[in-house]
């Protein structure tokens, strides 16, 4: 009788430590949610260096969900990844999420650069995993592929860089570059022989509210206003496209600037700074979007 009963015991405290586990092992997956957004943000990263270690593995997260963050803080937490290099911001974008997919596509004339997300096992903590494949493509050939698996969380961004993040200096100016005159293409090409260069990816997932993606108010520079004229930082001609969105304070001021898109990126500082100076009295308390076209003296 004792042996039955001990045997039996050992079967109940068996099966106990089984649902338990089961429990601890097994989170709660749920659906991705149908207001799941993603902020997709590109960076460039160069650097001189033969062996640039710094971005073959960067992968960290922070704690912010991206709104609060400016220009300058998002390039300074990279920069602390990778202290000696040059880093500018080319893109950044909210994508929806549709069924548990969503895809960014950079779209540049004949160029692309397209990525395509995959999310699963979305928990109810707000943590989910996510495939990424990606193609830089010309036309519709398609030049290098990339894939990862990543884990986001709500309230968290995800920055990485890897090898097949890396992108040749004729690639990148193809891809990311406006250049009408062929001469002026040649001299930033031999301009950037010296450098390694890669892509940085940051993604931020983010639930919405109905409201909360606000189509943002297009802006010109206001009459009898000109940008001051810029030098290039180079010494050779500088052109390319900047769109920055930016909110309008009660003055009529842009506050927190961002960039959108950038085909010059060395200009970014100087015109987020150029812009501090403009006033839209008519655009007060709006979500706001200024395109500028610019070309460098020499």
């Amino acid at each position: 009788m004792g042996c039955y009963n001990c045997i039996v015991m050992t079967h109940f405290r068996l099966t106990l430590f089984t649902c338990l586990c089961g429990l601890i092992a097994k989170p709660s997956f749920s659906q991705v949610p149908s207001n799941l957004v993603l902020d997709v943000r590109l960076f460039e990263a160069r650097s001189t260096e033969i062996d640039f270690k710094a971005m073959e593995s960067l992968r960290f997260s922070i704690s912010t969900d991206s709104e609060a963050i400016s220009h300058e803080q998002w390039l300074a937490m990279i920069a602390n990844q990778a202290p000696d290099a040059f880093l500018a911001a080319l893109s950044k974008e909210t994508i929806s999420v549709k069924s548990g997919k969503a895809t960014w596509n950079y779209r540049h004339r004949s160029r692309q650069f397209t990525l395509d997300f995959n999310f699963r096992n979305y928990t109810d903590h707000g943590v989910f995993s996510l495939t990424m494949n990606g193609k830089l493509k010309r036309g519709n050939s398609v030049l290098e592929t990339l894939s990862d698996n990543i884990e986001l969380s709500l309230g968290r961004t995800f920055v990485f860089s890897n090898r097949d993040l890396e992108i040749s200096i004729p690639n990148y100016i193809s891809h990311f570059r406006d250049y009408e005159d062929i001469a002026h293409r040649a001299e930033l090409f031999e301009l950037l022989q010296p450098y390694n260069l890669f892509l940085v990816i940051a993604l931020t997932p983010r639930l919405v509210e109905k409201g909360d993606l606000v189509v943002p108010m297009l802006l010109e520079i206001p009459n009898n206003t000109e940008l001051p004229a810029i030098e290039s930082p180079w010494g050779i001609v500088l052109q390319g496209t900047v769109i920055l969105e930016f909110f309008v304070d009660r003055d009529g001021a842009p506050y927190n600037p961002h960039i959108m898109r950038s085909t010059v990126p060395e200009l970014n500082p100087r015109l987020l700074y150029a812009i501090t100076n403009l006033r839209f009295p008519y655009a007060t308390g709006s979500w706001a979007q200024l395109v500028l076209d610019v070309t460098t003296k020499h």
